[in-house]
């Protein structure tokens, strides 16, 4: 987390950098890395999730979220096919 007005201005500590100095850290990456946590609080945050937690348990919100999609995109299709038969009658 970086602290910003959006995260209300928490205090800075080992996991939460100020806005300045994620900056500067993201920008000692650039040119040098294909991939980049942004520092290295939130690197080893992410090697942390990565062993302990399974890859099945961090990716079920992306899967809600296009299970969710798929069905909204299923109901908009059923929706307008009946809106367009309507018309049509």
């Amino acid at each position: 987390m970086v602290s910003t007005n959006m995260t209300n201005n928490r205090t800075a500590n080992c996991f939460v950098r100020s806005s300045s100095g994620f900056v500067r850290e993201a920008l000692n990456t650039v040119g040098l890395s294909s991939f980049t946590s942004g520092s290295l609080s939130h690197a080893l945050q992410n090697i942390a999730l990565t062993i302990l937690l399974p890859d099945w348990f961090r990716m079920l919100t992306f899967i809600r979220k296009l299970r969710n999609k798929a069905e909204a995109d299923k109901y908009y299709k059923r929706v307008c096919k009946d809106t367009l038969v309507e018309k049509e009658d």
